[in-house]
């Protein structure tokens, strides 16, 4: 570049925007004593820098974060078995624990259902010595008699009992006749 009337054309001003190495010694000199290219080159990274802030402005934000090159590590292919190994071990005690605490209360209640058994077969001797005998031993002596001359029409005579329906369909007995009438 002898000639300063020949200024770097605009292929030779991207190169010096990139890499001013790639330039040849002649253009780079030329550069930095040409104020001319100087400035064009100036202006050149001024607009790049502004299309960059334009172009950041108006671009509409990402749905998803872009992830280039996605980090690997290198024992992934271990982590899998690792944790179905611990979700196993996980279970297993779980289930010992379930297991233990179903079988001990099974045993438990085994015994207390026999217990409740025996009571339960004693309660309905007891019960079934009652229909024989209605009255307590002590009260015995009362109902040695017999008392079959007490019959449903001497009871009436002695209680007499009405027997009347009300607006509400409820029945009433009344212990004498002469209550009905008023």
């Amino acid at each position: 570049m002898k000639n300063k009337d020949m200024h770097l054309n605009h292929n030779g001003l991207i190169v010096s925007v990139v890499d001013e190495n790639d330039l040849t010694s002649g253009n780079r000199e030329h550069l930095f004593t040409c104020s001319i290219c100087k400035g064009e080159k100036e202006q050149l990274e001024k607009e790049l820098k502004n299309f960059g802030l334009m172009a950041k402005k108006f671009a509409p934000l990402p749905r998803k974060k872009i992830i280039l090159f996605p980090e690997t590590s290198r024992n992934s292919w271990l982590r899998r078995p690792v944790y179905a190994a611990g979700f196993a071990v996980a279970l297993l005690m779980i289930g010992l624990w379930w297991y233990q605490s179903v079988q001990v209360p099974q045993k438990n209640m085994t015994a207390e259902l026999l217990l409740e058994t025996e009571k339960d077969r004693q309660l309905m001797t007891e019960i079934f010595a009652l229909e024989d005998n209605v009255l307590p031993d002590s009260c015995l002596f009362v109902s040695k008699g017999d008392y079959s001359y007490l019959d449903e029409e001497f009871m009436d005579f002695v209680i007499p009992v009405a027997k009347i329906q009300n607006n509400d369909g409820y029945f009433l007995y009344l212990k004498q006749k002469s209550m009905l009438m008023a």
